[in-house]
């Protein structure tokens, strides 16, 4: 995991992890509902949701290749708004992952705690 020297040098006081995590949960508490990242999850869920009505229905075993991709175009959007945050906070795709992992194997919260 990031030490807080590291976090220092990319010119940050906090993990990636905690700048990612306080990124989103602003998004989804800070934000007026018109605004925000929240917007552009809710409208890709509106713009797919026909594709999930009747799945339970008339699903015979597994799930669709549409839905495969639905799911990488929704991660890819994810992806897109977290690079942004690592940007922003001066930090790297490697350096985040690194975190995850450490922090996965250690059981660490993304505030450092």
């Amino acid at each position: 995991m990031e030490s807080k020297d590291d976090a220092r040098d990319r010119g940050g006081d906090l993990p990636l992890m905690a700048e990612v995590a306080r990124y989103f949960k602003d998004q989804a508490f800070m934000c007026a509902k018109d605004e925000g990242l929240e917007v552009v999850f809710d409208d890709f869920v509106n713009e797919h949701a026909a594709a999930f009505a009747n799945d339970a229905e008339t699903r015979e075993e597994g799930h669709s290749f549409e839905f495969t991709e639905l799911h990488g175009e929704y991660l890819r959007l994810f992806e897109k708004a977290t690079e942004r945050v690592l940007e922003v906070a001066g930090g790297t795709r490697e350096q985040f992952a690194a975190e995850c992992r450490a922090a996965l194997r250690g059981g660490t919260r993304p505030d450092g705690e």
